[in-house]
């Protein structure tokens, strides 16, 4: 079954703020996925494989979509899309 994210979702992820903070992240972490240590520089990922933002842990329920951007970075990690859907999928099954 698709994810499906609220329209203010989906413009945080397309603003410019949240693409800040996923260059920070990515930079931080070397552009290297921090499960399977994949390196994808800068601008050379694929549709097939590219690099992720991944939340390690999220806003309180009920807070607002813009509480994702006053979050530390420790709360986020670089994942490829490979690794960063093996990790949804085991957190949607363990809920």
């Amino acid at each position: 079954m698709a994810k499906r994210f609220s329209a203010e979702y989906k413009a945080l992820l397309g603003g410019w703020q949240w693409q800040f903070l996923r260059s920070m992240v990515f930079n931080r972490d070397g552009w290297k996925c921090k499960s399977c240590g994949v390196h994808i520089p800068q601008g050379r990922g694929t549709k097939a494989l590219h690099l992720e933002c991944d939340h390690l842990r999220y806003p309180p329920k009920g807070s607002p979509v813009s509480a994702f951007l006053s979050q530390p970075l420790s709360d986020y990690q670089t994942l490829c899309n490979k690794c960063h859907a093996v990790k949804s999928n085991k957190t949607r099954k363990s809920k």
